[in-house]
């Protein structure tokens, strides 16, 4: 194994065991008054057809990540099947979720993509445009939610409402950092630079002038595609209508939790507004998955619709949102990076044929 494979292994397994322990430490917290068997009798009271079709709603979010992005390089001239714009989006998601920040879903996103003969010129761009609009849609998503539902807004803790605006802010700055990167070749190239240069002092980059022609071919095909988002906005708004998809489905699995808890006084609306305020609010804070802060400003928020359920309720709704999205997303990248692993070895017995 390389150096590089080897630290990025170590970072890995950083990343998971900090990720283990803030899990069992809220699991502590969460349980320390209904106990293990209340959270049982809880599970085995709720309705399993409800449950069923929350976990659907997760699938469906990978599934419409996965498509968003295969749209864009089918698009750009490298058609993917959809089973590996699936593979994608588990990636994405299982590297954001054990990554402070979500940051290391896409660098290793587009690693898997490369794999897939997709230049970085391409992948990038495919990454940055569904970013925008992810991004783009949290944020009208948490207008909507202030206006139509401002009483859940109101209810909430000072906490909540400076991390609420603490998360638009640093949305909306990420939407204008992603634009100007795909669509300024000034900001791209300065960037691409800085990275050469960071790459050459941390003795990374050992060919810094072979390096940089690589870089400017490139950009000429990164600026190419570019240029053809600009003049094909129907890609454009067919990433966005899918990727509204994608949020509707993660949004609505809350709802579909309370449905199998019983509940019936609130509304799908009503549901998808308070996990906007959540995911806006914790959008700010560098932790893998929200975990520890999620289920603080959930419980700050559901109390008065749960009572005595909030607990349960709350598992549930992160034990579909999150847990099962961990188990499924890594699964696949298990199995994507075992396929990769046997293609290198096949190669390499090949060569020494």
């Amino acid at each position: 194994m390389s150096q590089a494979g080897k630290m990025s292994g170590k970072k890995h397994a950083l990343s998971l065991a900090f990720l283990i322990v803030l899990i069992v430490g809220t699991f502590a917290f969460l349980l320390k008054d209904i106990g293990v068997k209340g959270l049982v009798k809880a599970v085995e009271q709720a309705d399993t057809g409800y449950m069923l079709l929350a976990f659907l709603m997760l699938l469906l979010y990978l599934a419409a990540e996965g498509e968003a992005i295969r749209s864009i390089t089918k698009s750009l001239g490298y058609p993917v099947k959809r089973r590996r714009g699936f593979v994608y989006a588990c990636t994405d998601f299982y590297f954001s979720a054990i990554t402070p920040s979500a940051t290391g879903g896409q660098p290793v996103c587009l690693y898997y993509m490369s794999k897939d003969h997709i230049p970085v010129s391409v992948s990038g761009l495919a990454m940055l445009l569904h970013t925008v609009v992810y991004k783009l849609i949290l944020l009208l998503l948490g207008v909507w939610a202030l206006i139509a539902k401002w009483s859940f807004f109101a209810e909430g803790n000072w906490t909540v409402k400076l991390l609420f605006v603490v998360g638009f802010i640093i949305n909306v700055v990420v939407i204008i950092v992603c634009l100007l990167a795909m669509f300024s070749q000034r900001v791209i190239q300065k960037i691409a630079m800085g990275v050469i240069r960071l790459g050459v002092k941390l003795h990374m980059v050992k060919k810094p002038e072979a390096t940089i022609q690589k870089l400017t071919k490139s950009l000429k095909e990164y600026e190419s595609g570019a240029e053809y988002i600009r003049s094909h906005w129907f890609l454009a708004a067919k990433v966005l209508t899918i990727t509204f998809i994608q949020r509707i489905a993660m949004f609505s699995i809350s709802y579909w939790i309370y449905k199998a808890m019983g509940g019936q006084k609130y509304t799908l609306y009503d549901m998808m507004a308070l996990q906007t305020l959540i995911a806006m609010a914790i959008d700010s804070l560098p932790l893998p998955g929200g975990i520890g802060a999620t289920e603080g400003i959930f419980t700050m928020l559901y109390r008065a619709i749960y009572g005595a359920s909030l607990i349960p309720a709350l598992i549930l709704t992160r034990g579909i949102n999150y847990y099962c999205g961990l188990i499924v997303s890594s699964t696949a990248v298990i199995i994507t990076q075992s396929r990769i692993v046997k293609e290198e070895k096949r190669k390499q017995l090949e060569e020494q044929k």
